[in-house]
């Protein structure tokens, strides 16, 4: 397996020349989420952080050691979604089809 580069911006198109070979090849694509919608969605998630918004410390933290063990991926300083009702997700993944496009 090669992998080639990140496409985050247009024009969204890469040469993969260089991972091809004679013969039967498979193509994998990986797909990110936005950050927005981890956030929300780690908000549905126990938060095993020990931040309070009333505190000014994060224990671990200030002394420079691991997270507690948690399901959620991320930790911000501000919850930007706890009061939000609606927690509308953010349109995400192939915005279009997968085209391979022999060129010479």
């Amino acid at each position: 397996m090669k992998k080639l580069a990140t496409l985050w911006k247009p024009p969204y198109a890469l040469d993969i020349n260089s991972a091809i070979k004679v013969g039967d090849n498979t193509l994998q694509i990986d797909i990110t989420n936005t950050w927005v919608n981890r956030l929300i969605g780690d908000e549905a998630l126990p938060d095993t952080s020990g931040y309070s918004m009333t505190g000014d410390t994060v224990p671990w933290i200030n002394n420079n050691q691991r997270p507690p063990k948690s399901e959620r991926v991320t930790f911000t300083g501000y919850n930007f979604f706890k009061n939000d009702k609606a927690k509308v997700l953010q349109s995400s993944g192939l915005l279009g089809p997968v085209r391979l496009i022999k060129s010479h």
